[in-house]
């Protein structure tokens, strides 16, 4: 099932590369249209990124990033919009909209939140008309001033039912540990081929690292069979 993407007024013509104004654009309404196919039709996020990654458009990593953001935070992206708007009344292109510009105000540090939130007005009224711009600019303005919550500590999502037994199993404070791993961005790393001259990066300072993986294998078992 081929994605219905916005790509009519964000796809390069040839030889002209796009405006960083209209690439913005372009990574929300991506975005937004992966996300109504897997609302609408059952697609999975694999689906969206390989027909993503099939596509022409430049800015294919900030798309996906934005949607693992949206997915590793839907809970409180869905709460937010449930406290300041009434859910059910909302059409689905703006709530769906609104949750993808809030996911960039407060997980993506490579755009400053007011023109996150300008990008988003701009593509609310291209789809909505002036309507849609005044809806989207008063919720996303409304999350800015929300003092509610801890920007700074905001938790990634995870099932009630998987807390609970990780709680039960190690405790809350290595439980907790574990989520928090879950909001954390992990470190850059670098993986050399079998026979590469390691000495190739020791200007560089790196921190060496060699997994075990038959330790990582059986704490991953140890953990289903704790779910089981």
């Amino acid at each position: 099932m081929r994605l219905r993407f916005f790509i009519s007024s964000h796809s390069r013509q040839k030889g002209f590369p796009l405006k960083t104004s209209r690439i913005s654009e372009g990574i929300l309404e991506h975005a937004l249209s992966a996300l109504t196919a897997w609302e609408n039709d059952g697609v999975s996020l694999d689906d969206c990124l390989d027909e993503l990654r099939a596509g022409d458009f430049p800015a294919k990593a900030a798309v996906a990033s934005l949607l693992f953001e949206y997915f590793r935070h839907k809970y409180f992206l869905d709460s937010l919009l449930i406290k300041h708007a009434r859910k059910g009344k909302v059409n689905q292109q703006m709530r769906l909209l609104v949750s993808l510009a809030a996911a960039q105000v407060f997980f993506q540090t490579g755009l400053p939140w007011q023109s996150a939130v300008n990008i988003a007005v701009d593509t609310a009224k291209r789809l909505r008309g002036p309507g849609g711009g005044s809806f989207v600019n008063a919720i996303l303005r409304a999350y800015v001033r929300d003092d509610s919550f801890d920007r700074a500590h905001i938790p990634a999502d995870c099932p009630p039912l998987l807390q609970e037994r990780w709680t039960a199993a190690y405790g809350p404070e290595r439980a907790a540990a574990i989520l928090g791993q879950f909001a954390s961005n992990p470190p850059i790393s670098v993986r050399l081929r079998p026979g590469a001259d390691v000495s190739l990066l020791t200007d560089c300072g790196p921190e060496p690292f060699d997994p075990d993986f038959d330790t990582a294998i059986a704490h991953v078992r140890e953990v289903v069979e704790g779910l089981a």
